[in-house]
Parts: structure tokens; C-alpha cells; sequence
């Protein structure tokens, strides 16, 4: 038996609330150790192989506003590193320009150091802008001992270090035996999310949720039900859905993720399409094998689109007020979906280093 540390975003986003229990699934030899909320243990209990550390809230941001180097929680995470077989950080969106300082830069560079082993899955890097910030995260990713992109754009940044790997999307890998096959015909889901706390897209945000109820009245109009759907609360997805839902006098369902994975994929697969804003409901909508019409907030949705081939239409937020509603209805109510076999076997490469831990 290992003893592996996870790095993760363990906030009750279902995303990678999936990669998480994915991970622990396939490794039930070995134990794990990740922090965790005491907010959101809840979703993880049910894990056997799964310990989860106490977080200590607010002291690294108190330190850091303060422009000290030291952060406390990051040490006490690193004591704890060195004493693991492995760390692995497994997650989609981690290195944001935006979102990640150079100061930052500088405190991962140390996780990596205390690791014995460190193993970084399922990514996309960016959006960035600058070379400098390229350049030193290319020296950083140089100190890793394996790192798996699930994005072409993304590898072909790195693709000349060694141990730099490409694989689909890790959620591509979820086994669906256990869900029935067969969807409710006159039931639409749309994953939501909050453009108001996004600067970069915080402008679209009316546009966006008007084109939501344009849909949704669309879909009344032809006798069909439909549920908002929230990925994750803490980034405002449900705030989003009451404003919507408003706009359409509460005639739409609501349903907001709060851990229950098993009941959330449920919610997906009993709807003939999926109307897409959440990179997440993309791709389990791709996998329960029923429609989607992508809603792309972000490149990583517009390179995996590419990157899988994807026939259909799809929109995207900076040029929301060109989505046709009736061209959505008609890809979502479609009897042809679109086959991703090939790659449900491939994700499961990003675990081929660490199966040999």
C-alpha cells in the first residue's frame, strides 16, 4: 500500500468532485490524504481510502496580503508530502495567468520540491498572455515527474519534456454501466454558470442568461420540461439559475450539486439533450451518450471540441446573441448522437505512470 496526497479543488464542483473519486476508485490498494473543508467532508465520506486533512482557513491569504513569504498551511501540507509516496494534483483549469501570481508560482514550485513524487493530471494550462509567465511554469513543469494534458493546444506548449503525455479529458473514463440507457424525450437539462464575479465575461452576463430563458420558453412552447442545472455553488452557478428561473416565473426545475454525485449524473442522464455551459456537462453529456449543444465560455471547451471532432453547432459567450434557438432545440432533440468510444478507453491513459507507482 502507497500513501498518495491529493491536491484538488475539494469545493462541491462537480467536476472535480468526479476526478477525485475516480482516482480513489481505481486505486483502492492504496491510501490517500487530501484537505478538505469540513463544509464539504460530506461528499467524501463515503470514500474508505480517503483520509481528509483539516483546512486552516485564511492564514496564507492574511499572509499573503501582508506580502509575507511564509505560508503556514502550505508547510504544514508540505510536512506532510514528504511523508506520502506520491502527490498527485489532478484537476482541469490550474494555470490560469490570471488567477496564479507569480508569488504563487514560487509556492508550487516548493510543493513539487517536498513531493517524493509528483504526478499532474487532467489539466489544460491557461489562458495566458505573457511569455515570462510561460517561461517560468515551463521550468516548474521540468521538476515533474509526470504530466498528462487533456488537450492537444495544452500538450503542444510542452510536448518536448519527456515525461509530458496528452489523453482525453479523465472524466471521458467514467463507467456508465449502472445508469439506465434510455432518456425522458421531452426532458432538456442546461448546466448554468455565473458570468457576474468572471471580469473577462462579466459583460455577457445578460445577454447570456436572456438567451437561456429564450431557450427555455422555446422548449415550453414544444411541450418539453426543463431543469437548470448548477455544477457548483460556490461559484455562484445557482445564483445564476434563481435569476433566470425569475425571468421565467419559476416554470423551469432546478437542480443545485451539492456532493451527491450519483444523483447528479441521474439528473443528466434522464434528459434527451444537454445545453452545455459547464466544460463538465460537455463531456458527461458526451459520455451518457445523449445530445449537447456547447455553450463555450472558455478555449478549453473550444479545443476539446476540435480536438474530438465534434459535428454539431455550438456557441459561444462572447457572440451569444448569434445562438439560434431553433437550431439548438433541433441538435438537442436530434435522435443521432455522437460516438466517443475511442475515447472513453483513452482517458484512462492519463493513470499510466501512476499505475505503476
Amino acid at each position: 500500500m502507497k500513501k498518495i496526497f491529493i491536491k484538488a479543488y475539494s469545493q462541491n464542483n462537480l467536476g472535480d468532485d468526479l476526478f477525485i473519486e475516480m482516482l480513489c476508485r481505481r486505486y483502492p490498494q492504496h491510501h490517500f490524504v487530501m484537505p478538505c473543508a469540513p463544509e464539504f467532508e460530506e461528499t467524501f465520506k463515503h470514500i474508505t481510502n480517503l483520509e481528509r486533512l483539516p483546512v486552516i482557513p485564511f492564514i496564507d491569504g492574511v499572509m499573503h496580503r501582508f506580502k509575507l513569504p511564509f505560508r503556514p498551511k502550505r508547510a504544514y501540507y508540505r510536512h506532510i508530502m514528504k511523508r506520502c509516496d506520491a502527490t498527485v494534483h489532478i484537476g482541469g483549469s490550474l494555470f490560469i495567468e490570471s488567477m496564479f501570481p507569480l508569488s504563487e508560482i514560487k509556492q508550487y514550485a516548493h510543493d513539487v520540491k517536498a513531493s517524493q513524487s509528483y504526478y499532474l493530471l487532467g489539466l489544460n494550462f491557461g489562458p495566458f498572455y505573457n511569455q515570462a509567465f510561460y517561461s517560468k511554469m515551463y521550468d516548474v513543469f521540468r521538476k515533474i515527474d509526470d504530466l498528462c494534458f487533456r488537450d492537444e493546444y495544452s500538450y503542444g506548449l510542452f510536448e518536448d519534456l519527456p515525461q509530458t503525455r496528452f489523453a482525453p479529458d479523465i472524466v471521458f473514463g467514467l463507467k456508465t454501466h449502472e445508469f439506465p440507457t434510455t432518456p425522458d424525450k421531452t426532458h432538456l437539462v442546461i448546466s448554468v454558470i455565473d458570468l457576474e464575479n468572471r471580469p473577462d465575461l462579466a459583460v455577457y452576463q445578460k445577454a447570456y442568461e436572456d438567451k437561456l430563458v429564450a431557450l427555455s420558453e422555446a422548449a415550453f412552447a414544444k411541450g418539453l420540461n426543463v431543469t437548470l442545472m448548477s455544477f457548483c455553488q460556490d461559484e455562484g452557478d445557482e445564483a445564476a439559475i434563481q435569476r433566470i428561473n425569475l425571468q421565467l416565473n419559476g416554470k423551469a426545475d432546478e437542480y443545485f450539486y451539492r456532493g451527491n454525485l450519483n444523483e447528479a449524473l441521474q439528473v443528466l442522464n434522464s434528459a434527451k439533450g444537454i445545453t452545455a455551459t459547464r466544460f463538465h456537462a460537455l463531456i458527461l453529456g458526451w459520455v451518457l451518450n445523449r445530445n449537447v449543444y456547447p455553450i463555450c465560455y472558455s478555449t478549453k471547451m473550444t479545443n476539446v471540441i476540435d480536438d474530438v471532432r465534434f459535428p454539431g453547432y455550438y456557441a459561444n459567450i462572447q457572440s451569444i446573441d448569434e445562438l439560434d434557438v431553433s437550431i439548438a432545440l433541433e441538435q438537442l432533440m436530434s435522435d443521432t448522437t455522437f460516438d466517443i468510444e475511442s475515447y472513453k478507453t483513452a482517458a484512462n491513459n492519463h493513470f499510466t505512470e501512476l499505475d505503476k507507482l
